[in-house]
């Protein structure tokens, strides 16, 4: 791991904390010149149990036979993240290094997607910041598995006592169905300043699907 992968990845939690993220940007050579955005409407989800369980039944998430497992097979889901698609590449070999050092750091994190033959199908790339995360991007190799990715993550930070999931924005419906609103930047920035508090232990509800298993 280089110094300039670390030194980015300092600054991405910074940034996360102050409310910007980061995209790739060809012309930069040095973390400085990292490209960080921010929006007036930022994309959330506040996990409950009422929600969650809402989100199963539009998604009939009973027939899938997915298993969703935390920090498996991270650079998988990284290199899957990062393959090119119709819409650019934002997540280059800077910026995957710097959540590489992430995860060094326990801040990278993912959710990763099992088929029936224990093949890796999907995942969820995240950042967490206490009871913060910052979802980052997913992908797929099978149906339902990009949902599966999505949902899984949100069941899995819950239980671990998540209080916010940063989506950035949103490009269409597709995150609405898992619960995502837009707030504005301020209230977001608030928000986010209580949810990085560490997670109470004693506070965190553990989903009845989620107790024995972590098949979705």
């Amino acid at each position: 791991m280089t110094d300039q992968a670390r030194l980015l990845a300092h600054r991405m939690i910074g940034a996360y904390a102050s409310g910007w993220f980061p995209m790739e940007d060809d012309t930069a050579d040095t973390a400085e010149q990292m490209a960080w955005h921010t929006v007036e409407l930022r994309a959330v989800i506040q996990p409950t149990d009422q929600g969650i369980a809402r989100t199963r039944r539009s998604l009939k998430a009973h027939r899938w036979t997915f298993d969703v497992r935390a920090d498996t097979d991270f650079d998988d889901v990284l290199t899957s993240c990062a393959a090119p698609r119709g819409n650019g590449q934002w997540l280059g070999p800077r910026l995957c290094d710097a959540y590489r050092a992430l995860r060094e750091m326990g801040f990278g994190r993912c959710f990763t997607v099992y088929d029936s033959a224990d093949d890796v199908v999907g995942g969820t790339l995240v950042v967490t910041i206490g009871g913060a995360a910052f979802a980052e991007s997913t992908f797929h190799r099978a149906p339902d598995a990009g949902n599966a990715a999505v949902l899984g993550m949100i069941e899995l930070l819950y239980a671990e006592g998540c209080r916010l999931i940063d989506l950035q924005y949103l490009s269409g419906d597709h995150f609405r169905r898992f619960g995502a609103v837009e707030i504005p930047r301020g209230v977001y920035l608030d928000l986010l300043q209580l949810a990085m508090e560490p997670p109470d232990p004693r506070a965190v509800y553990i989903p009845r699907w989620l107790r024995a298993s972590t098949v979705v």
